[in-house]
């Protein structure tokens, strides 16, 4: 028999309970992040400099996307929303990263449906980089982290883009909600729902010190549940007492 069931989020504590584990032997710990390497930049002059680096845009506003460029990452959720909002919202941005495969370098053959897709209507503003290992330096350059998944554990990636100080829009799923709380530290919004998703994008680019709000709050609730040191004192307290 386990001693223990170490259990990443709420969604998976409350399966175990209904598959019969007794509630003293599961713990809930996080996933950490290192707060050293996923970190907000000092000044905006920073930025600037930082996506001069990257060949990005200096002057729009920068949504960020990082996962596996599938169907249960929501990607055709988030074009077809993009393109309602890009219509009105010609200085933002779209960077897209990731791959089907995690693949190094371009964008798979299997990924490009959607690049075709975009292709094919024109929309404008969106920049798919594939597979990076630099995503500590991209969500620094970015403004606005958007997450439109449509299922998860405890999506390692959102508690990135709140340690780095982003604001967070992402859908009302399991997981997401267990990280962002609706209209606090980000904006939550229903399930493949493109124009909802798209109304969400146009609140937060109209308001800036909105968004530096949730930013910093976002900052605060990561290093206080996510930080990896904390993180690691979790387990090395849960080993001793096993």
């Amino acid at each position: 028999m386990f001693n223990k069931f170490i259990s990443i989020s709420k969604e998976i504590t409350d399966f175990l309970i209904e598959s019969g584990v007794p509630i003293e032997k599961i713990i809930q710990i996080p996933t950490g992040v290192d707060s050293r390497v996923f970190r907000p930049l000092k000044s905006i002059e920073d930025k600037i400099s930082l996506r001069v680096k990257l060949g990005l845009p200096t002057n729009k506003i920068m949504f960020l996307f990082v996962g596996r460029l599938v169907e249960g990452k929501g990607i055709d959720t988030l074009l077809k929303a993009w393109k309602l909002f890009e219509k009105t919202n010609n200085d933002c941005m779209l960077v897209i990263v990731g791959d089907v495969n995690k693949n190094k370098g371009k964008i798979s053959n299997s990924s490009k449906p959607w690049v075709k897709s975009i292709d094919d209507v024109r929309i404008k503003n969106i920049e798919f980089l594939g597979f990076r290992n630099d995503i500590n330096k991209l969500m620094q350059a970015s403004d606005i982290f958007i997450f439109p998944s449509l299922s998860e554990g405890l999506p390692n990636v959102v508690i990135e883009a709140m340690m780095s100080g982003l604001p967070i829009i992402a859908s009302d799923i399991p997981g997401n909600s267990d990280l962002v709380s609706n209209n606090l530290n980000g904006i939550l919004v229903p399930v493949k729902n493109a124009k909802a998703l798209s109304e969400a994008m146009n609140l937060l680019t109209g308001n800036k010190k909105l968004c530096n709000k949730i930013g910093k709050i976002n900052r605060e609730l990561a290093e206080k549940n996510f930080d990896l040191d904390i993180v690691s004192e979790q387990f090395m307290k849960l080993i001793a007492e096993i």
